[in-house]
């Protein structure tokens, strides 16, 4: 990338660090850039220019004071230091997608392609696991994958985890990152070699989709890929058309090279046990429903879900598999209208903004987010979450943060 500036450098990092994952537990690289670029955003903050994060500063300072308020009333007050712990991190790491936006010299544009080389950087390991059948030590899933299909018929199921420990995570991870890669394929990419990147990326992330089987990832896909072509059949670009035409192409190539592994992968999401195992997660959600009942609205607390899920639990499950449960569960009604009130005004915004590239990739996003959200077994302490949506923000309101002074 030509004429960058340190900002753009510091958004490629904070960025690239997600791929690594759950790499340093507690202290992820994700966790340790954001506490070490901290100091810069504090002295930029003290500047009116940046006025525009106030308000996202100001629900930040009032849910953390949930949080501290919830102190007296949650079921476990152990987890619930090392949750705060997390947030304020994590708040950190929204505001800093943010404010280095500002002053980069193409924000988009590094946005987007870190997430492209963030996924890429991923798929070296995710690849080597499906050809090998190995696992780093970080993956939940060392020894369970063989199936039985119900019927008396075993077959062995490959899957890929990479640096997230559990392939439901590596899953949500894909869904974060697709948006921006295909909107470096439609909208940046001029020549052949920008272009190649952002195509082999998407068969790339179509493939560990198929592999890991996750019914919802790959509905993700469908609906994503359903904008995408819209939006290209659509287009006055014919080259548009033509990757499109490409695209299908080879994943129809590709489906038919790995019919028996792709079939087999399916088989095994609906197997008897994955059939009981949805039954299971409604289930869950009504066990976190009752929870959230008996708190009488204003949640169980910071760091209570386990231990209050577990109260009531009718499964051996204890997460909500569901990001907004999860949140309505622990933090009430309030902070819960206010995050929905959030992502409805993004996706507002998606809809009146006149660059067409925006609309598109914030589209690209928003439209699948109710499933993607409902993947992975927890939401709320991941950092890629708070900034794959600072990240939308940047997109949604570039000119704010651009032209504000």
């Amino acid at each position: 990338m030509k004429n960058i500036n340190r900002n753009d450098i510091y958004l490629f990092f904070l960025i690239i660090a997600l791929a690594l994952g759950n790499i340093g537990g507690a202290l992820s690289f994700s966790r340790i850039l954001g506490i070490l670029l901290f100091p810069l955003i504090v002295v930029k903050l003290q500047s009116k220019a940046y006025a525009y994060t106030y308000s996202v500063l100001f629900f930040f300072f009032f849910w953390y004071a949930y949080n501290l308020l919830s102190l007296f009333w949650t079921s476990d007050i152990v987890q619930a230091k090392k949750e705060l712990f997390y947030y304020i991190i994590h708040f950190v790491l929204f505001i800093e997608i943010m404010v280095f936006s500002k002053k980069a010299s193409k924000p988009l544009s590094t946005i987007s392609m870190a997430f492209m080389i963030a996924f890429l950087i991923t798929s070296v390991v995710g690849l080597w696991e499906l050809i090998t059948d190995n696992h780093l030590h970080l993956s939940k899933f060392q020894e369970d994958t063989t199936v039985n299909n119900g019927s008396g018929m075993l077959f062995h199921h490959r899957f890929a985890s990479v640096t997230f420990g559990n392939y439901n995570s590596y899953v949500t991870f894909i869904c974060f990152c697709m948006p921006f890669i295909v909107y470096r394929l439609f909208v940046v990419g001029k020549g052949f070699v920008s272009k190649l990147f952002p195509m082999i990326a998407i068969l790339l992330s179509i493939l560990f989709l198929l592999f890991n089987a996750s019914r919802g990832g790959i509905l993700s896909m469908l609906v994503m890929i359903s904008i995408f072509v819209y939006y290209s059949l659509f287009s006055k670009n014919k080259r548009n058309r033509q990757v499109i035409c490409v695209l299908v192409l080879l994943v129809m190539v590709g489906s038919f090279c790995f019919t028996d592994i792709i079939f087999e992968s399916l088989l095994y999401r609906l197997s008897g046990t994955n059939l009981v195992e949805d039954n299971s997660r409604i289930n869950i959600w009504h066990d976190a429903l009752r929870v959230f009942y008996d708190s009488y609205g204003i949640g169980s607390g910071v760091g209570s879900l386990s231990r209050s899920m577990g109260e009531v639990a009718t499964q051996t499950f204890i997460a909500t598999h569901n990001m907004l449960l999860e949140l309505l569960v622990q933090y009430g009604c309030v902070i819960f209208f206010i995050v929905i009130l959030f992502l409805y005004k993004l996706l507002k915004r998606a809809f009146v903004i006149r660059d067409k590239s925006r609309k598109f990739l914030l589209l690209l996003a928003l439209f699948p987010l109710p499933i993607y959200l409902i993947i992975d077994s927890s939401y709320l302490l991941s950092p890629s979450l708070y900034i794959f949506v600072s990240s939308l923000y940047v997109f949604a309101n570039y000119e704010c943060i651009r032209y504000s002074h």
